[in-house]
């Protein structure tokens, strides 16, 4: 296993958040990564284990599967700092102990998911069904569609983009439908026909009745296409996206959020 292979792990598990991977896909390569026997340097086990603690965190993979990996690493030689793998990664291990047991001391529910949260909240966004919330170390998010946790450490920044990719796709999709809906109101032409010239005149009126209300039923249900945005957190070697509606009278907050977290991850970068 090497660095790579995080950000493999990372990768397929936001596969398995959006539904393209199951989650037993997801554990059968999880088991192939976390078992492989690949050469890593020196330099590189402290790395991995500090990594393999990052994905545990973000519940990636289970304490077992932490476990198992730093005891393939611990195992090998030692690192050349003068401090051997065990020691450093007790080290380690001991100031997150630490960490974690002060944090939970302070911790409440945040939202609908009782997730534990540090009672100080430096920050906080509630828009149109988005809710954020910024602590000295993690950052919460609630939306219509989730509840995720994401630990400082493994943010590399947050930002606003506009989800021009999906508008376009949107668009095309809308005049594709808008085409076929008029090939449905031609349905009704020749049922026209056979109510003015007094020919069949039930089958005219049904005619008339498919085409006009297939083609008022498409248009209805595909409404023209906008153009969103969305909070984007950056994590390593992915990002996650969180939409809300730029044309809400409350948009300006996201922004004014977002550059207070920001500000955040600056100060955690510096005292960490």
């Amino acid at each position: 296993m090497n660095l790579e292979d995080i950000k493999t792990l990372r990768d397929l598990h936001e596969l398995v958040k959006i539904g393209m991977i199951t989650e037993g896909d997801f554990n059968i390569k999880k088991n192939e990564i976390i078992n492989s026997q690949k050469p890593v340097s020196s330099d590189d086990r402290i790395n991995l284990i500090r990594e393999l603690h990052f994905l545990l965190q973000e519940n990636i993979i289970s304490e077992d599967d932490f476990n198992l990996k730093k005891q393939q690493l611990l195992n090998s030689q030692t690192i050349s700092s003068g401090m051997s793998a065990v020691e450093m990664v007790q080290e380690h291990t001991s100031s997150s102990n630490t960490e974690s047991n002060a944090q939970s001391a302070n911790f409440n529910s945040v939202g609908n998911d009782s997730e534990a949260v540090m009672e100080t909240i430096l920050h906080q966004l509630n828009v149109d069904g988005l809710n954020m919330k910024i602590t000295n170390d993690k950052l919460f998010v609630n939306s219509a569609i989730s509840n995720e946790t994401f630990a400082l450490r493994s943010v590399n920044g947050v930002g606003i983009v506009d989800m021009v990719e999906r508008f376009n796709q949107d668009l095309k999709d809308y005049k594709a439908k808008k085409i076929t809906s008029y090939f449905i109101l031609f349905i009704a032409l020749p049922g026209l026909w056979l109510v003015f010239a007094d020919i069949i005149v039930g089958f005219g009126i049904l005619l008339i009745i498919v085409g006009i209300g297939g083609y008022f039923l498409m248009r209805s249900s595909y409404p023209i296409p906008t153009l969103k945005s969305a909070v984007r957190i950056m994590l390593h070697g992915t990002s996650r996206d969180f939409e809300f509606d730029k044309k809400s009278p409350k948009a300006p907050e996201v922004a004014k959020f977002v550059a207070l977290v920001e500000d955040t991850f600056t100060a955690y970068q510096k005292n960490n």
